[in-house]
């Protein structure tokens, strides 16, 4: 075999996937300093936009989509990013990375949306919600 048979592997890496990965990564790595034990304290989730209903349903809107990339503790962090790697990758192949990020965002936000609607209905305490699971899983 020749090298000039020898045809190119034609791979491309899923930069939308690594993006919101690192994105995730670096935002927790910020908020490590506010770490008591394991996890990430909660009035820190809550100044830097933590989904809380009350909050978000009453004029603070932009925390459906500040939540997504705010993680409460370190195992948070790898199952969500670990699921991400895995389903983010293909799904970037099958969409594209403008779907994927589009679709990653909107289900995030939807989810959050759910998940504030659903606390302020059901729960009689302040429920903090953060994570990618509604984007990763919706």
């Amino acid at each position: 075999m020749s090298a000039s048979s020898v045809k190119p592997l034609n791979v491309q890496l899923p930069a939308i996937t690594l993006i919101l990965f690192a994105l995730c990564i670096g935002i927790f790595c910020y908020l490590a300093q506010w770490m008591s034990y394991e996890e990430v304290d909660q009035s820190a989730l809550i100044h830097l936009g933590a989904n809380v209903a009350p909050l978000t349903l009453s004029g603070e809107p932009w925390r459906l989509l500040s939540s997504i990339f705010l993680h409460s503790s370190v195992s948070h962090l790898l199952m969500n990013m670990f699921a991400f790697l895995v389903v983010g990758g293909v799904a970037e192949q099958i969409l594209g990375k403008w779907r994927l990020l589009i679709t990653w965002l909107f289900s995030g936000v939807f989810g959050g949306l759910i998940s504030a609607c659903y606390a302020l209905r059901e729960s009689e305490q302040i429920v903090i919600s953060v994570g990618a699971s509604g984007a990763i899983l919706e």
